[in-house]
């Protein structure tokens, strides 16, 4: 990712949509306290959910009707992989998409806390 023309830690919110590695390329603009609101289509929410700079606090799903719903229920019951693989960052930089995991939802939240 190319620098942009903003102080560091500028933006009180990130958002990655089918964005690739915004969790991890522009972090240096997202204030500590900060949210990350993103999908995980290209790998972004998987690469967030190791990052110990940012904690993961909420999903948002997509529900009939076209609303959508906010939950920090159950979050320990996300990011478990479908297959039992490890997840390094290496691998999601090759593979360039999220990983499988059993519990998914529309959106994911994270909060810069480093």
């Amino acid at each position: 990712m190319r620098n942009i023309e903003e102080p560091k830690e500028s933006f009180d919110l990130l958002i990655s949509q089918y964005a690739g590695f915004i969790s991890k390329g522009a972090k240096k603009y997202l204030k500590v306290g900060g949210i990350l609101l993103a999908n995980n289509s290209h790998g972004d929410v998987s690469m967030a959910s190791i990052d110990k700079d940012y904690i993961f606090i909420g999903v948002v799903n997509k529900r009939s009707g076209g609303k959508y719903t906010f939950s920090d229920n159950n979050l320990d019951r996300y990011f478990i992989p479908k297959k039992k693989i490890r997840v390094p960052r290496k691998y999601l930089e090759k593979i360039k998409r999220g990983i499988g995991y059993s519990k998914y939802a529309t959106d994911y939240i994270f909060k810069r806390v480093k």
